[in-house]
């Protein structure tokens, strides 16, 4: 990188924490953190690296512990991870270190044990999505939200990948969420920002930054905020991050939540060791969280923490009584469904839908969340996409593969690295000795998506638009 913006340096000499020589450095350097997550629903414990031994995770170059995250691990190097089977079968998540901070913050001021409400309004492309959806339990509900198309498709897709069946996609503006007055019990805004502080990570975004742009952004966050923050419960959690450096939009952020609305500041126990500064408004002298590249290992990043302290008690219960829940969901009934328990573990504690021509599987517990959203957002995927019905079989979609809900008796083979790379290029394969019928393709047994054997040929079903192409 050959230079920071002066405007921005300039903006943070009174900041809490700014330590003008090192943060310089740190960018002038060619350091670069990469890091990923495990995903503890999918890996087995004998796959999982011991706290013993960090060296690898399978080819993964383990250098040690993100410390604020039960399965974050920092890497030696980089590696082509679209090279990488694991990578394809939601095996792990290649995410930024300072984001998984979410993980402290949910497990010190939430009761995860209990069946929660909660959204993620900017979730593309999905590190704190299916973050959030592992630690919560079997009867929360993950609404998991982007509003521009062109990157929703990305968020469904390692939604997917992920494999957990709580988890409900939409496309929405903030101000759609208006029909779902105080029904949240935990609301991220990771909010689009001016991005100084991936400027490490990506130098050409340095070009882009200016200090318009910052008011912009800004502007735009208290506008996403008012829109949101009637949706959520009288002592909901409100989480606002940013991976920006600049006051405007984090500390000015605090100072204008706290004017305008009912909510009270939480501050949060990062331990000292961590180097997580912690920083005050100008104003209301609210507790802010900042990640400065220069004094841990990740990218800059910012966190705010509120309660919602008041809200028109029974108000958004009596507003969705008044929502007409559309009847857009065909469940699926009795004997009707007894084709399906041999395709998914515990059958009896899902309820199947017909959605449009799929079958689509979703918790029984949460049913009704599913048709309440439905009928207030615009839905782009939800639950086990499970496939189609043709008479007394099932066409499996490519999300049933890769569910960690799948009957773990399903017909499979497992491939070598070799085969798994053609598998994931959508190439012919050959098998010898493959029964007839479908067939999951795994690596190292981890699901990866379909076969189909008709005897004499055998059909690739991964689909066209997630095939590896390099």
């Amino acid at each position: 990188m050959n230079y920071l913006p002066p405007p921005l340096i300039s903006s943070l000499q009174h900041v809490q924490g700014f330590d003008e020589k090192s943060f310089v450095e740190v960018h002038h350097s060619d350091k670069q953190v990469t890091s990923v997550r495990l995903n503890p629903r999918k890996i087995s414990k004998n796959d999982s690296p011991h706290d013993e031994v960090k060296d690898n995770f399978f080819w993964l170059p383990i250098a040690g512990k993100v410390p604020w995250s039960d399965n974050g691990y920092y890497l030696k190097e980089r590696p082509l991870f679209y090279l990488d089977p694991l990578w394809h079968a939601g095996v792990y998540y290649v995410q930024e270190p300072s984001s998984m901070c979410l993980e402290f913050v949910l497990k010190h001021l939430c009761d995860l044990s209990l069946p929660l409400r909660v959204l993620d309004l900017c979730a593309a492309p999905g590190g704190k999505s299916t973050l959030m959806a592992e630690l919560l339990s079997e009867e929360s509900v993950l609404i998991s939200n982007e509003v521009i198309v062109s990157r929703s498709g990305i968020l469904q897709e390692n939604m997917i990948k992920w494999g957990l069946p709580n988890v409900i996609v939409t496309q929405n503006d903030p101000e759609d969420f208006l029909k779902l007055k105080e029904y949240f019990d935990v609301i991220l805004v990771d909010a689009p920002c001016s991005g100084s502080g991936l400027f490490r990570k990506d130098p050409n975004s340095v070009k882009e930054w200016s200090p318009e742009q910052v008011r912009a952004c800004s502007q735009r966050q208290k506008r996403i905020l008012a829109d949101i923050l009637p949706s959520l419960k009288e002592n909901g959690l409100l989480i606002y991050t940013t991976c920006s450096f600049s006051q405007e939009e984090n500390e000015g952020i605090s100072d204008y939540l706290m004017r305008q609305f009912p909510l009270e500041n939480i501050s949060l126990p990062f331990p000292p060791e961590w180097n997580i500064v912690e920083t005050d408004s100008p104003q209301a002298k609210a507790k802010g969280y900042r990640f400065y590249p220069n004094k841990l290992m990740g990218e800059g990043f910012f966190m705010l923490c509120f309660k919602k302290q008041d809200g028109e008690t029974g108000a958004g219960e009596k507003d969705r009584k008044n929502l007409k829940l559309k009847n857009v969901l065909s469940e699926i009934k009795g004997v009707q469904r007894s084709f399906l328990t041999q395709w998914i573990d515990a059958p009896d504690d899902f309820s199947f839908f017909l959605l449009k021509d799929r079958i689509t599987g979703f918790p029984e517990s949460s049913q009704h969340e599913l048709r309440t959203v439905l009928s207030a957002l615009k839905v782009i995927y939800a639950g086990i996409g499970m496939g189609k019905r043709i008479g007394n079989d099932l066409i499996p979609d490519h999300p049933l593969a890769l569910s960690i809900k799948k009957n773990k008796n399903i017909v499979s083979e497992d491939l070598d690295l070799s085969g798994s790379i053609k598998y994931l290029r959508k190439e012919p394969l050959t098998l010898n000795g493959i029964p007839r019928g479908w067939i999951l393709a795994t690596y190292r047994h981890y699901g990866m998506g379909w076969l189909k054997s008709a005897g004499n040929r055998l059909n690739n079903y991964y689909p066209v638009n997630w095939r590896i192409r390099k």
